[in-house]
């Protein structure tokens, strides 16, 4: 599933929920996929073993450069 530029994915490990939001009217001029279905996998591969790895949920923000993924920052969510 390529997701045109505009639009936010929000996955949650725990639960499985997937919601998407429109975000496009910020971004008009944008129409091309922002990242391919392979580099979804990978992304979502390299989130799961990060969750794992620290036993919580995470926000993760990343960067992609060079079809390399850079995590730039890892913050464990807290619970309630």
């Amino acid at each position: 599933m390529s997701m045109p530029l505009g639009y936010e994915v929000v996955f949650v490990i725990d639960t499985g929920e997937v919601t998407i939001k429109d975000t496009s009217s910020d971004m008009k001029l944008w129409s091309a996929a922002s990242i391919d279905d392979d580099t979804v996998i990978r992304l979502c591969s390299i989130a799961l073993k990060v969750e794992q790895g620290f036993g919580h949920p995470c926000d993760i923000e990343w960067a992609i450069f060079n079809n390399n993924i850079y995590l730039l920052q890892v913050n464990i969510l807290a619970s309630n």
